[in-house]
């Protein structure tokens, strides 16, 4: 698992929503990411993050 709570194919979607507009693979979109896939999770109750959260939140966030 690592140093973040993802599970093995959630933590590679960040990167692949990141690399789809150039302009937004900056840091900044990529720890706004983690922290509200952080956040989603958390209210939902999940131990891990899951491709579902991932989705859900960086359509909005790499927008």
């Amino acid at each position: 698992m690592g140093i973040f709570p993802f599970e093995t194919s959630a933590l590679e979607t960040p990167a692949d929503y990141a690399t789809l507009r150039y302009f937004r693979g900056h840091r900044r979109y990529i720890i706004n990411a983690i922290n509200e896939c952080a956040i989603q999770a958390w209210d939902e109750g999940k131990l891990l993050i899951d491709d579902a959260t991932v989705n859900a939140v960086a359509q909005f966030v790499f927008a």
